[in-house]
Order: structure tokens, then C-alpha cells, then sequence
């Protein structure tokens, strides 16, 4: 893809639409999307889903292409991992924009418990990097509106003889409340502007972020970093991003 890398100070305008005017060609191409891999050598490191587990993380931007985070391939004789973000199927929604995509339909899986750990995320890492990731949901979170949260660390694992260290995180997924006018609802990413609701907002309120109130580091179900407080505010105040 063009971008603006490399531009002198003279025509870094011109770099700059052009890399729009690209972006925008890409984002109308039916299917266009960007993949993302956990691994350098991701041929040989990804392996095949086993049942419940997570096959793709799509990200569903705004005015751009959506990007794919691969994280295993879907076994022989069914059909690949969905790439498109999607109402209904083999899915379960992260927030309103970022979706986990599985091989086949959760059938198996009823609705999570107040309380119960609903994924478990599995990182291993070699002196390189990371070697290979796996993610695996319990239960289903969709039934009700809800968000994701930390929950603990368990299950690490040294293996000094190969370099090997294994790490799982534990989420829950949380039973929204009602927010109070400009109260919180909310953290907003920085990159893509993706926002992890808290809270749903009242009649004739959104949930939007001001560029000005921001927090340097939080941590999100697959992603940490930067973000915006959103804060529930009038539907009629433009002042919101």
C-alpha cells in the first residue's frame, strides 16, 4: 500500500491523498482486508482449531479496510475461517466493530454465568517470540449486552530446556448497566477509534470521546495501549468526536 513514509517535506500532501484516495479504493473492493499474523514464520507455526476455539479476530474499521488477525487455520474438508464482519453466523462480537470468527457454529456452548471465566487466552512464547497463540471461549457472551474483562493469570509454565513459556489470561464477559448522563461509558481506541463500552447509554445520549481526556495505557480483550474516555452525551452535541 502508497503511503507517506519516505515523502520530502514539498510533497508529503500529495503522498498523503494519494494514500487516502488508495484507502479508499481498497475499502471499496468487495472482501478487501488486511491480515495480521501472531508469528513471523506463520506457514508453519499456525495450527488447526480445535473445537470452540477462535479462528479470526476482525476488525471492522471505519472508511478503510477491515483488518484479520489469523490465529489458526480451520481444519481439512470445512470451509476457511470467515474474513467479513457479520450480523450472524459463526461469531461472537467483542465490541461493535471487532468480532471472533470460529470454523463452525458454537451449538454446544450455553449462555455464560455472572461471574464464570468465558475465555481463555493462551500465549506461548519462545526466546524469538511468540511461538503460538490459542483462544478458546467456554460459554456464549452474546445473549445479553455485555463487555469483556481481565480476570486473572493462570496456567504458566517454564520449560527451560526449549526456551518455552506459557502464559493464560482468563476473561469474563460482564452484564452492562445503565449510565447516568455524561457519566463514563467507556474507553475508545486510539488507532482505529473502536469504542469498549462499560455501560449502555440513556434515551438520546451516545457514548463518544473527546481527543482532549485520554489514558495512556489501558487493556482491552485483544488489544492494550493508548485510548479516549467516552462519556455518554447528547445525541445533539457536535462538539464529540
Amino acid at each position: 500500500m502508497i503511503g507517506a513514509r519516505g515523502c520530502m517535506a514539498n510533497d508529503l500532501i500529495a503522498c498523503v491523498v494519494l494514500s487516502a484516495l488508495v484507502a479508499l479504493l481498497l475499502a471499496a473492493k468487495p472482501g478487501a482486508c488486511t491480515y495480521r499474523y501472531n508469528y513471523e514464520d506463520y506457514d508453519t507455526m499456525m495450527g488447526t482449531c480445535r473445537e470452540n476455539e477462535v479462528c479470526n479476530i476482525v476488525h471492522h474499521r471505519h472508511w478503510m479496510p477491515s483488518t484479520v488477525d489469523k490465529v489458526c487455520r480451520c481444519p481439512l474438508n470445512t470451509p476457511s475461517c470467515p474474513v467479513v464482519h457479520t450480523r450472524h453466523g459463526n461469531v461472537m462480537n467483542v465490541n461493535s466493530r471487532t468480532q471472533m470468527k470460529f470454523c463452525a457454529p458454537l451449538r454446544n456452548l450455553r449462555p455464560c454465568r455472572d461471574g464464570e471465566i468465558a475465555l481463555r487466552r493462551k500465549t506461548l512464547y519462545q526466546s524469538y517470540g511468540v511461538k503460538n497463540v490459542s483462544i478458546v471461549v467456554d460459554c456464549l457472551c452474546d445473549h445479553r449486552q455485555s463487555y469483556w474483562t481481565f480476570h486473572n493469570r493462570s496456567g504458566e509454565d517454564f520449560n527451560d530446556a526449549h526456551h518455552l513459556f506459557t502464559v493464560v489470561q482468563n476473561y469474563k464477559c460482564v452484564a452492562m448497566k445503565r449510565c447516568a448522563p455524561h457519566e463514563f461509558c467507556g474507553y475508545g481506541r486510539r488507532d482505529y477509534g473502536f469504542i469498549y463500552h462499560r455501560c449502555t447509554c440513556p434515551v438520546s445520549h451516545q457514548c463518544k470521546f473527546d481527543l482532549d481526556e485520554y489514558d495512556d495505557d489501558v487493556s482491552e480483550l485483544f488489544y492494550q495501549g493508548p485510548a479516549y474516555l467516552a462519556r455518554c452525551v447528547p445525541i445533539y452535541d457536535y462538539d464529540w468526536w
